[in-house]
């Protein structure tokens, strides 16, 4: 290579760097030392994206509801607890989430496993649990996140 190209490609390369360096230390994506990141990824025992329909089915049983046209099923507990995921054509769970009903359950409860205990995320959270139960394992990040919200609002 000329000599001129070396001192152009080295002055890119000085431009890159003073570039991101300025990046990061103007905000960047920086850890916080306030609160850890941890997210909260799997609910009970069903991690989207990488868990199956059929370890589901192994986990839960069969779904109470299952809308295969939709992709969708539904595990619904005696106590009115329901899992509801939504699955791809390959038959990996892509959403799961928890909801209360008051509607009476669409199976007979005598036969059925008492699940509702089990629904619970990957922190031991269940649906239900109090705001301090809630604070005790998110501790800071969920007081950060309101804090943001109710300063902007």
């Amino acid at each position: 290579m000329k000599r001129a190209w070396m001192r152009f490609w080295a002055s890119v390369s000085l431009g890159l760097l003073a570039t991101s360096a300025t990046g990061v230390a103007a905000g960047g994506p920086v850890e916080s030392k306030s609160y850890p990141r941890r997210n909260e990824t799997v609910l009970a025992r069903i991690s989207p994206g990488r868990t199956s329909m059929a370890r589901a089915q192994a986990l839960w049983r069969n779904p109470t509801m299952n809308d295969e046209q939709n992709h969708s099923a539904l595990w619904q507990s005696c106590d009115g607890d329901a899992l509801n995921v939504n699955f791809s054509d390959e038959g990996i769970i892509q959403s799961v989430w928890l909801s209360k009903t008051r509607a009476r359950p669409l199976r007979a409860c005598a036969n059925w496993v008492a699940m509702a205990p089990k629904f619970r995320t990957g922190k031991g959270l269940r649906l239900g649990d109090a705001a301090t139960r809630v604070l005790q394992l998110m501790g800071n990040r969920i007081r950060a996140v309101l804090a943001r919200k109710t300063s902007s609002g």
